[in-house]
């Protein structure tokens, strides 16, 4: 199951309206019950201060669906960082 984690947002009405807009770009796809969103309490900047939020994407090796997922998200015009997780166990919860 694919992890969008929302890294920097200043506030929680920015990412609530981040996650609307992933939610829209991934409506209608065969695989768009098959992610999970995960807002970051975090500040991300660069060496100027300056705020640098990004999208980091955790999935299981799927080639074809990685960049299918990375191909929807670069629409939305942030840095994403792509992360490979060997194996993922679903829990019972």
């Amino acid at each position: 199951m694919p992890n969008i984690m929302l890294y920097g947002m200043r506030n929680s009405s920015e990412a609530d309206e981040l996650k609307k807009e992933i939610r829209d770009l991934f409506r209608g796809k065969p695989w768009q019950h098959d992610y999970v969103i995960t807002v970051v309490d975090s500040e991300v900047t660069d060496h100027k201060r300056d705020e640098r939020p990004f999208i980091e994407l955790r999935s299981t090796v799927n080639p074809d669906r990685v960049n299918e997922l990375t191909t929807e998200l670069e629409k939305l015009g942030f840095g994403i960082e792509v992360v490979i997780i060997h194996r993922f166990i679903h829990g019972k919860r």
